[in-house]
């Protein structure tokens, strides 16, 4: 039984159709705790499960030497809690001065599973950026349901302006967008639980 039946921005969510999650975990971070609040994986994941048929969970990170301890850990737990983890190791900066990103397997696994006859219907994409609309416009092409699930904008500290969290032309390509404050509710981390 559905526990979002009465709030309209959330019945696209289908209990029917294959779904799964592709978590950029620096984003999806960055945007809870500039909302003031902390993801709590498990019940991120009890919900969609719920709400949806959910088939994978994909987490991804870059992983610094000087993080090593704590992302670990992290990756463990959630290992262990029925996510997929992909741990991208920063090797060093390349001659641009840039450091390693998650996107190739970010796209590489979405585009994987979309490609699987049968494996998901609704592809959720917690990401806001831009960088990403050529995987949403391929996802499309596969007629794969797209959602992007962050943030429209938070306000900066010591000021009145919004900061920008997602792409117009992501939340413009998809099908559908998730405020992450819309699930709150049901996914935030309370303090006695450990995630």
């Amino acid at each position: 039984m559905s526990t979002v039946k009465d709030k309209a921005e959330l019945r696209f969510l289908d209990e029917m159709e294959k779904t799964a999650l592709f978590i950029d975990g620096v984003s999806t971070h960055a945007v809870a705790r500039n909302l003031g609040w902390v993801i709590d994986f498990r019940r991120l994941r009890e919900f969609f499960a719920k709400e949806t048929h959910l088939v994978k969970a994909y987490y991804f990170t870059p992983m610094d030497v000087q993080d090593t301890v704590q992302i670990s850990s992290l990756i463990e737990w959630l290992g262990l809690n029925g996510f997929i983890c992909e741990l991208v190791e920063f090797d060093s900066a390349d001659e641009r001065g840039k450091r390693t990103s998650i996107d190739v397997p970010f796209v590489t696994e979405c585009l994987s599973l979309a490609f699987l006859p049968n494996a998901v219907d609704h592809i959720i994409l917690f990401t806001g950026a831009g960088k990403y609309v050529p995987l949403v416009r391929r996802l499309d092409k596969l007629a794969k349901k797209v959602t992007i699930c962050s943030t429209t904008s938070i306000k900066t500290e010591n000021s009145d302006r919004q900061m920008k969290m997602v792409s117009h032309d992501l939340r413009k390509a998809a099908d559908h967008f998730l405020d992450l404050e819309t699930i709150r509710e049901y996914v935030e981390r309370k303090d006695d639980t450990r995630r």
